[in-house]
């Protein structure tokens, strides 16, 4: 296999045949995995947002990709639920956008959740609910002009925000102010091609990316598209923070219609800070 970022994208993208692993970086057996450096905790962790105590953290910084920060699953299970909850049902309401918006398929009272449960055994129901790849909230980013501006924004979750903050404290990145998120929604079928974050006004914030459902391999590549990709494993529940240097569950909550969906989806929650300087 060659070792350029297209070559090894199209490598671990393929669908047919088995596929090779070996090179891929897998938390899980770290007996042979040279790649890391373990982090050990640093200060007080609130036990919150269904996270686990600090002291069961398994936290990485890949060698090779300094700035580069793996968190095995620090969520409980019941942490997982709260965060795939509030992606699939609340982070996809009105103003936040989403790319299924310029089809005019839902009406201005609908919200994208509401209306795919109620619609699950028809076949526009499914449809709608397997066409959703994205939603933004906080800075909307333009896709035409590649920037974010001040004119399109909405509100952004404290709960999220106080998430990453507990991340940013602990790894030392201190005044990090969450701006703007994409939730990507992957199919056990699509892929999200390569490509560099150039946007965003204040480079030096890191960058958090959080994982639930199904799991996947993630290609970080070099400075040029000709360095070779490290390609990490990725499971529910793990978070990379990318830095420079490179909500509570009620019990009458139904969670089968959320269980069905990550049992074949994964979603991506990228949080990162824009304009502010950190």
């Amino acid at each position: 296999m060659e070792n350029s970022f297209h070559s090894q994208f199209k490598f671990y993208k393929k669908k047919k045949g088995e596929l090779n692993l070996d090179n891929v970086i897998d938390f899980n057996n770290l007996e042979r995995n040279e790649h890391y450096k373990k982090v050990h905790s640093f200060g007080e962790w609130e036990e919150s947002f269904g996270m686990k105590k600090k002291s069961d953290w398994d936290a990485y910084e890949i060698l090779s990709k300094p700035g580069l920060f793996f968190i095995k699953n620090p969520f409980k299970f019941i942490g997982q639920r709260y965060w795939i909850i509030r992606c699939l049902e609340y982070y996809t309401r009105k103003p936040n956008k989403l790319n299924i918006d310029i089809h005019n398929i839902l009406t201005e009272e609908d919200d994208w959740w509401s209306y795919c449960k109620k619609n699950f055994n028809t076949a526009n129901g499914k449809l709608v609910l397997d066409k959703l790849r994205w939603v933004t909230f906080g800075y909307h980013h333009n896709w035409d002009t590649k920037v974010y501006s001040e004119s399109s924004k909405s509100s952004f979750p404290e709960d999220l925000n106080l998430l990453c903050n507990h991340f940013a404290n602990n790894f030392f990145f201190e005044g990090f102010n969450a701006e703007a998120a994409i939730v990507n929604m992957y199919h056990l079928n699509s892929t999200l091609s390569g490509h560099t974050d150039t946007s965003e006004l204040n480079i030096n914030a890191p960058l958090f990316s959080f994982s639930f459902g199904q799991s996947a391999i993630f290609l970080i590549g070099g400075k040029f598209i000709n360095d070779s990709a490290l390609p990490i494993l990725v499971e529910s529940g793990d978070v990379l923070i990318m830095s420079e240097i490179v909500d509570k569950l009620s019990d009458d909550v139904e969670w089968e219609p959320f269980n069905s969906y990550i049992n074949r989806a994964r979603i991506n929650m990228n949080v990162r800070q824009d304009l502010s300087k950190l």
